[in-house]
């Protein structure tokens, strides 16, 4: 049973990595980024790692209508750490 389970676990893996892989982002986009601000396509944003976006979406006036679009539950107790959302 054991090596019937690892034969399946091995052909589909080989399958997985048999079939063509594609960047869904090119590397040139990717290194342009500032030329898309309304555009997050990395972690931290861009290579420099700014983790700044020039919009001008939310306001002084209007971050008080911000609301929560979506939750992670990571099913791990105890603190979870993420980056704030701030305003300049």
């Amino acid at each position: 049973m054991m090596k019937r389970n690892m034969l399946w676990l091995s052909l589909g893996l080989a399958g997985l990595c048999s079939g063509s892989v594609s960047a869904q982002v090119s590397f040139e986009r990717l290194r342009k980024t500032i030329q898309e601000p309304h555009n997050w396509l990395m972690y931290s944003g861009d290579y420099a790692a700014r983790r700044y976006s020039t919009l001008e979406q939310i306001k002084r006036d209007n971050v008080h209508r911000l609301a929560v679009q979506w939750v992670f539950q990571t099913g791990t107790p105890g603190p979870f750490e993420c980056t704030p959302l701030l305003q300049r």
